[in-house]
């Protein structure tokens, strides 16, 4: 069976405890204001490798959602 394939897409995916899609908008918010007063905290907290813009699509992985259902019986 043939899956789909994603060809392109947009941004990192939000940190773990990052409170949500809310907070992952403020986190983005505060990246793109070094002058803000979290900056320095959330520069701190994320790990030094993230990048907020970075999306790489031969990491989505479509697969047969039948065999998920099927673990969940």
């Amino acid at each position: 069976m043939d899956y789909p394939i994603c060809v392109e897409g947009e941004r990192a995916c939000p940190p773990e405890d990052c409170s949500g899609i809310p907070g992952y908008q403020r986190i983005l918010e505060i990246l793109n204001n070094p002058d803000d007063e979290e900056y320095e905290r959330i520069i701190e907290w994320l790990d030094e490798d993230y990048d907020p813009d970075y999306f790489d699509p031969s990491t989505v992985k479509f697969d047969n959602p039948q065999k998920r259902l099927q673990k969940l019986s």
